[in-house]
């Protein structure tokens, strides 16, 4: 079942434990997620993963597609021990907003993690090199709802072009998937130690213009899922002979992380979660002042800003879409789009077509935006999902005009009014595909 010459690698690795890490890799893994605090509730009655605030452990893994609140951008679907980054980015003691980099983002959980657990309106260029992952990544910054996202599709070399422009840059390099064996088949049957060999070249090359891309001062965090040590503590010992400073951390000792030469490991004997590593570094040729700010000048006029803070946002058109964008980065934001192969960024508002103003889906997902400012129309579970696979839903309205659809409160996209029918208005891209009765994920705790 399990690779023989990863097991004989293992054995060497963890001496004594290795059996009982054996024993874990033949027990089940449990689902864990992590909840979106600017739209749901903080607090819910399921167990807290003690590493990361807001992340809960799931006894069973639940169809999560049909549960109206992860359409809704409620919680992120997220390994518990990858959740580890928040514990480590806190560490940091980080007070201003920052600019910071998720070099290999898709599917998204790191980036939504920095955007939660960063100082309030920091900015996260989210990249990802492989076209067919930028999809996922779009889809799943639109439903967190930040606005302070910038999505690139660029390979890593790329980011030499902006070389000291990031506060923090997160490499959470492709790998050999040791760590996800027990969850994932296709990670097993593709091991071998010829891949090990093409993931390590692989990394070194990616972090090599990560490394050029961090400013003076800033840091650069590497994570794999992997327990292989030519893929962990080998590509780091690079930041080491640069002259880079480890950043030492200090985890409860009760969460079962443990120590290697550089970083930390996360085995499932040890730690409630799947196979991760994670080490931290300081760039100190120079301690340079961060050079994120911009400044945004006048705002646009435009309907999209009903409901926001406009001291914090402008509107900025990208062909015939128009973007609601936080005005703090502006000047760093277009620079970006000069810069790199930007495939979204804040938030598409909608269209004007003529004085029409047409809402974007991910404006109903935005979490920034009071609901005050458009009529929301709720719906029951099973109307919900109705609505999510693009079928036909009513509501008590003679009202004309565009409308929130929402469940339990969580906004999940639009309807246009047209009488007494609704025309349905989620994107055919994003629609349910399956049939099965709702599922509640959450329950959050009465006040």
């Amino acid at each position: 079942m399990w690779p023989e010459p990863f097991l004989n690698r293992m054995k060497n690795q963890l001496g004594a434990a290795y059996e009982d890490f054996v024993t874990a890799l033949n027990s089940p893994a449990g689902p864990s997620i992590r909840l979106n605090t600017a739209k749901v509730p903080a607090k819910v009655n399921l167990p807290e993963v003690p590493w990361c605030e807001h992340a809960c452990f799931l006894q069973e893994r639940p169809v999560f597609a049909l549960d109206p609140w992860w359409h809704g951008g409620a919680y992120f679907v997220q390994e518990s021990s990858s959740m580890f980054l928040c514990h480590v980015v806190k560490s940091l003691g980080l007070t201003s907003p920052i600019l910071a980099l998720d070099l290999c983002a898709s599917p998204g959980g790191k980036s939504t993690l920095l955007k939660d657990v960063l100082p309030d309106e920091s900015l996260i260029v989210a990249n990802e090199a492989i076209r067919g992952r930028v999809g996922p990544l779009v889809e799943n910054v639109i439903r967190w709802g930040s606005g302070h996202h910038v999505v690139t599709n660029n390979d890593p070399e790329a980011f030499r072009r902006l070389e000291g422009v990031f506060d923090i840059v997160l490499v959470d390099a492709p790998c050999s998937g040791e760590g996800l064996f027990r969850k994932q088949e296709d990670a097993r049957d593709i091991w071998s130690v010829e891949n090990l060999a093409l993931c390590e070249a692989r990394q070194k090359r990616i972090l090599e213009p990560a490394m050029a891309s961090v400013r003076p001062g800033g840091y650069l965090i590497y994570s794999t899922c992997t327990y292989n040590p030519g893929e962990n503590e080998d590509q780091v010992k690079e930041l080491a002979a640069s002259g880079w400073d480890e950043v030492r951390l200090d985890p409860d000792p009760a969460w079962g992380f443990q120590r290697a030469e550089h970083g930390w490991y996360a085995y499932p004997h040890r730690v409630k979660g799947e196979g991760f590593y994670i080490s931290i570094w300081q760039k100190t040729d120079g301690i340079g002042a961060s050079a994120s700010e911009g400044n945004a000048g006048a705002i646009t006029n435009a309907p999209w800003l009903s409901g926001l803070d406009d001291k914090k946002w402008m509107v900025t058109g990208r062909g015939n879409a128009q973007f609601v964008y936080p005005q703090r980065w502006a000047e760093v934001m277009a620079g970006l789009e000069n810069t790199l192969n930007v495939r979204y960024a804040g938030v598409e508002a909608g269209e004007m077509k003529g004085k029409k103003a047409v809402p974007a889906h991910a404006l109903a997902l935005m979490a920034d935006r009071s609901p005050d400012s458009w009529l929301v129309l709720e719906l029951a579970a099973e109307e919900a999902l109705a609505y999510l696979r693009r079928d036909h839903v009513s509501a008590n309205t003679d009202e004309l005009g565009y409308a929130c659809i929402a469940f339990d409160a969580l906004p999940l996209g639009w309807v246009n009014r047209l009488g007494s029918r609704l025309n349905n208005m989620y994107p055919m891209a994003w629609r349910l595909r399956m049939n099965g009765a709702p599922v509640r994920v959450l329950h959050p705790e009465k006040e």
